[in-house]
């Protein structure tokens, strides 16, 4: 496999990161919720340009597919999926970690975690927090994220399980890339 480098997305990769996320949704998210759950995550969850504006989208793209993507905002920059929080820079919010099933189990969503993380810590947080979809939480305790409470978001009517998970970020040597 060539060498993928991340890049920092921008409003004109809306339509392929949204390809991904639906990709993703219904190739490896199935597997752990109904389909019901499924698209009515995909009908709340759009990437959308405020994503973009007000936090960090990191995505990995072979060709002009976009494969991976993860992203972080400082916590009270913007909704999740309608949990609003006061601003809070010491706090990252991870979100839209997405891995195209074909691209699965290449250590790329790893590679993008600790990219974001370092970029994450270079703004001032210390924190970074997640909400992980079920299937999903070993990836992140192996990537030293603690469990947190069961949450659910509630997806008009339609109940969407997941873990809080938190990790307490090293403090950064050099700010910059992860690699």
């Amino acid at each position: 496999m060539a060498y993928l480098l991340p890049r920092r997305a921008a409003a004109s990769n809306l339509p392929a990161f949204r390809a991904l996320q639906c990709a993703a949704m219904r190739g490896l998210a199935a597997r752990h919720y109904t389909t019901a759950q499924v698209e009515a995550f995909l009908a709340h969850a759009t990437p959308t340009e405020e994503l973009v504006r007000h936090g960090e989208v990191w995505i990995i793209a072979s060709g002009i597919e976009v494969v991976a993507s993860a992203a972080w905002h400082p916590l009270g920059a913007m909704d999740t999926l309608g949990r609003a929080a006061a601003a809070d820079r010491s706090c990252a919010v991870i979100r839209a970690v997405y891995i195209h099933p074909h691209w699965a189990r290449r250590g790329l969503a790893a590679r993008l975690m600790a990219h974001v993380e370092v970029r994450a810590q270079a703004s001032g947080a210390t924190v970074a927090s997640l909400h992980a979809m079920r299937g999903a939480e070993g990836f992140y305790r192996a990537l030293g994220y603690a469990d947190g409470e069961e949450t659910a978001f509630d997806l008009d009517g339609v109940a969407f399980p997941g873990r809080a998970m938190s990790k307490r970020l090293a403090r950064v040597i050099q700010a910059g890339a992860a690699w």
